[in-house]
Formats: structure tokens, C-alpha cells, sequence
């Protein structure tokens, strides 16, 4: 957008049933949140039974000035 790229934050959790990896991506924040994350667990809520359909917590983050 205006020639910026968005960052995400990108986690992921192995299945100890399956060991399977999922990753999840946040959705696009346009500020570089490296400086904000000082855990290594983000929480991510999603649909029973649907993997597919998820949301990454980024509430801890600061929220942009507009």
C-alpha cells in the first residue's frame, strides 16, 4: 500500500497428537512489531474441530497513531 509492505506476526504449535506444524499469521500491522514482542508463547483462538479458521492476539502490541 503507497509502495509500504505490511509485517505480520507469524507463530506456530506442533500437535503433540499428530506432530503435525501449523502456522498462523496475524493480520497486516504497519509498524514493525519486533521492539513490542518479549514473549516466546502468542496466543491464537480458532475454530473447534477448524484449524483453518483463526485469529493471532495482537492486543498486546501498541496500537498505531493515526
Amino acid at each position: 500500500m503507497n509502495g509500504r509492505h505490511p509485517f505480520q506476526v507469524i507463530t506456530q504449535w506442533q500437535n503433540p497428537a499428530t506432530s503435525e506444524v501449523h502456522v498462523f499469521k496475524s493480520q497486516n500491522i504497519w509498524f514493525d512489531p519486533s521492539n513490542y514482542i518479549h514473549t516466546d508463547t502468542i496466543t491464537v483462538f480458532y475454530e473447534k474441530g477448524d484449524l483453518q479458521q483463526y485469529y493471532v492476539d495482537i492486543s498486546f502490541l501498541p496500537k498505531l497513531a493515526t
